[in-house]
């Protein structure tokens, strides 16, 4: 039940963030698209009541495919505090229903305690306008690893190219 709630917190949250971004900026802006994009995460995971301050970076190369909706790439996230350190390393396929959003989700490892899992990751991130190659992007993820569920929120800062 507590994983349930946890989820269903995660997916109010995002929708609630979603929702206040004016539909404008969600419209299509091709002046601003670029085939490749490259971030630097700053946010927080939560597992289990436990928050820890994360840092990652990604990467992503759009598809050309399906109106260059469709993207893949990877991602490292490193998650240290008061819990022994967690590191991810996945790869993702993302998708956008409009240019400024982006669902994605993939598969990947999570090395903690000693040990590696396999995890999937899932979330969604907005693109907040900016006119210049760099962009501002917060977004709500959610990780499967081991029979634990952890919630990361953060805002990524990225340029295209």
């Amino acid at each position: 039940m507590a994983k349930r709630r946890k989820i269903s917190t995660a997916a109010i949250i995002a929708a609630l963030g979603l929702s206040a971004v004016p539909p404008a900026s969600l419209s299509a802006q091709e002046s601003g698209h670029h085939r490749n994009h490259a971030g630097l995460f700053l946010g927080v995971t939560r597992v289990e009541g436990h928050g820890s301050f994360t840092l990652g970076a990604d990467y992503e190369r759009t598809l050309p495919v399906g109106h260059e909706r469709l993207a893949i790439g990877g991602l490292l996230d490193v998650a240290t505090g008061r819990e022994p350190k967690h590191v991810i390393l996945g790869g993702t396929f993302s998708v956008r229903p409009v240019d400024a959003l982006k669902l994605m989700a993939g598969p990947g490892v999570e090395f903690s305690h000693g040990k590696r899992r396999a995890l999937f990751r899932t979330g969604a991130a907005v693109d907040l306008p900016h006119p210049t190659l760099f962009t501002i992007s917060p977004g709500v993820y959610v990780d499967f690893s081991g029979g634990h569920t952890a919630v990361v929120f953060g805002v990524t800062f990225g340029r295209g190219f």
